[in-house]
């Protein structure tokens, strides 16, 4: 049987919604303009519906940030977040992080994606 699951909200709703339609998994996505560090404070609870209801974390994403700048340079604020979003990921048993690559003009396609 192939796991399936479904891209949603970190709420305790989303576990149970999940659980209802009998899915594998959850997706999380943190983008740009979300709150991350209610994500952070927020994964204990995380864990606990994650136990109760039996569904997995399949995913944490981050989708539409900055992560390179005008010249190529690592936009290393972004890039804390991102390893912080990792760490949560880790800790609550989830061995996918997933991310979009942001396009600069200034640079090349393939410099942009070399840089990442």
């Amino acid at each position: 049987m192939i796991p399936l699951g479904i891209i949603t909200t970190p709420t305790e709703e989303s576990f149970k919604h999940a659980y209802e339609k009998e899915l594998d998994f959850i997706e999380i996505c943190v983008n740009e303009g979300r709150d991350m560090d209610a994500l952070y404070r927020n994964r204990e609870n995380l864990q606990s519906w994650k136990n109760g209801y039996g569904v997995a974390i399949g995913s944490i994403g981050r989708w539409k940030s900055l992560r390179i700048d005008e010249i190529g340079r690592v936009i290393e604020e972004e890039l804390e977040r991102c390893f912080r979003l990792i760490d949560v990921a880790s800790e609550l048993g989830c061995t996918n992080f997933v991310s979009g690559c942001n396009y600069v003009e200034e640079i090349p396609y393939y410099e942009t994606v070399l840089q990442l």
